[in-house]
């Protein structure tokens, strides 16, 4: 199974700020942004952890090593839980190997260190900072890859920026490739076709909490919108966390995405709409650019949000999450409208 367990997992993006400026990033992270201090994270943590089985947190930004209290904060909590705890960084911080030793020394909590890089990142850090960093987490046991973006494995083994970073680590197991997303500050460049049958299901592994308090989906390209949307689940800081999870689970368009992905939804549409017509025109792209087109725009929106009030629609995504993740707690909802506060669909 290619998905994980939806809340068994939370990413946190905990500052929107960055020492650079890259031209392909989806969060519009820079220097000069403000970085926010209202979201506790622990307290956050702590709550999650109490209502969910949560196994695993990934901190991301911005560059959550610019956020050094927060990071230190969330470190020492899933050090504490027993979590898995995933950062992910551009190492701008190891401008050598011993000062990458000297930080990463202090967060204890860290399981696992994600490096990105690509030709856009290496613009103002220099691919010696990604190898001080790797060689740093490998002495003190932090497992770690090494993310690139809008490049692919034959396309680096020909490149003289990559040579010592293949020198060094494993590229089969260390190494990992992303699409560029062609939102955000990258609405302009070119993305590759995508053709994976698996990329037509949505993939994500947990909701993101930004460091404003929202609750998004997920850290792809949905984060680009800024403006409320109907896969927005709430505000950590103005709603409890047990009320964020209610509207996470309450989220039927999504777990269809995750069940059938886009060529399903467009199947499921019998009549012509702007909807359908949308899916169809966009049938050859992957299914995050496809949710951020779909959530852009209100009239497609209003279309998804009267679709799922079918109950036979409901019915059927409660079956196929008992199916595939033997998950219940839709087909409860459904048995139990009043209790889960999902409306009023009839019993089954």
């Amino acid at each position: 199974m290619f998905q994980k367990s939806y809340l068994e997992n939370i990413t946190l993006s905990i500052t929107e700020k960055c020492p650079v400026n890259c031209a392909h990033c989806i969060t519009d992270s820079k220097p000069e942004n403000r970085h926010l201090n209202i979201v506790h994270w622990s307290e956050l943590l702590k709550e999650w952890h109490h209502l969910t089985s949560l196994k695993t947190v990934n901190v991301t930004g911005g560059e959550p090593f610019y956020a050094s209290s927060e990071l230190e904060e969330i470190s020492f909590f899933c050090q504490r839980e027993k979590l898995q705890l995933i950062v992910i960084s551009n190492a701008y911080w190891a401008h050598s190997r011993k000062h990458a030793l000297a930080v990463l020394s202090k967060y204890r909590g860290i399981s696992h260190l994600s490096l990105s890089t690509d030709t856009y990142h290496q613009v103002s850090i220099p691919i010696n900072h990604i190898i001080n960093a790797y060689q740093a987490a490998k002495k003190i046991g932090i497992s770690c890859n090494i993310k690139i973006t809008g490049e692919t494995a034959d396309s680096i083994r020909h490149s003289e920026l990559y040579k010592p970073l293949l020198s060094l680590v494993h590229p089969e197991k260390e190494i990992l490739f992303q699409t560029l997303s062609t939102v955000g500050r990258a609405s302009t460049m070119n993305r590759a076709k995508e053709i994976s049958v698996v990329k037509k299901v949505c993939l994500s592994s947990s909701p993101l909490v930004r460091s404003n308090g929202r609750v998004i989906p997920c850290c792809h390209e949905i984060i680009a919108l800024k403006q409320p949307n109907t896969l927005d689940m709430g505000n950590v800081t103005t709603s409890s966390e047990k009320m964020v999870i209610s509207n996470i689970q309450n989220k039927w368009f999504f777990y269809y995405l995750r069940l059938w992905g886009i060529q399903g939804l467009y199947e499921a549409l019998t009549e012509e709409s702007l909807l359908k017509n949308t899916l169809q025109a966009l049938s050859e792209t992957d299914v995050c650019q496809v949710c951020y087109t779909l959530c852009s725009n209100k009239e497609l929106e209003a279309e998804i949000d009267t679709l799922f009030t079918s109950f036979r629609l409901r019915l059927k995504i409660a079956l196929g999450m008992k199916s595939i993740f033997n998950d219940t707690h839709l087909l409860m909802k459904l048995r139990y409208p009043k209790s889960t506060n999902t409306g009023t669909v009839p019993e089954i």
